[in-house]
């Protein structure tokens, strides 16, 4: 009698403890999934961004300019949204919030230098056809001079 009421009160005891066990997962849980949806960063779309309550601005971008301007905006850590303008082929609009206005100068003012110091720079396509066009000069050169040469000589 003694070793079953015994019993009875460990199972009971290690029941309970593992149902507060999996309550506290459980709480953690769900802790750990709404702290994460409410942390999104970076791309999202128009609808998140919105959700957010907050002013939204816009910037018109370029298609070749897209992808480099995204670098700079994760980098940045500034939320955005991307959708395409219809009125303008080739064109997007890069939404965001106001409050993220200064960071959004810092990623513009970086894209745009480096954009520009890449395009200061000659392609090496460029480098090889200009040098093309000076050999084809000196070898005309060399060509006339030879055929001056033959003909004084003769």
């Amino acid at each position: 009698m003694f070793s079953d009421e015994f019993s009875k009160k460990s199972i009971y005891i290690s029941v309970t403890g593992v149902q507060g066990t999996l309550n506290i997962i459980e709480a953690a849980m769900k802790y750990y999934l709404n702290s994460t949806s409410n942390s999104l960063k970076g791309r999202m779309s128009l609808r998140e961004l919105n959700k957010q309550n907050l002013q939204l601005k816009d910037i018109p971008l370029y298609s070749k300019d897209l992808k480099g301007m995204e670098k700079e905006l994760k980098r940045y850590g500034v939320d955005y949204a991307i959708k395409q303008d219809l009125s303008q082929k080739d064109t997007y609009k890069v939404f965001f919030k106001a409050k993220d206005i200064s960071s959004i100068e810092l990623a513009l003012k970086n894209y745009t230098s480096k954009e520009f110091s890449q395009n200061k720079k000659m392609n090496i396509k460029d480098i090889i056809l200009k040098y093309k066009e000076k050999s084809k000069e000196i070898n005309k050169d060399i060509k006339e001079k030879s055929l001056t040469r033959d003909i004084e000589g003769r």
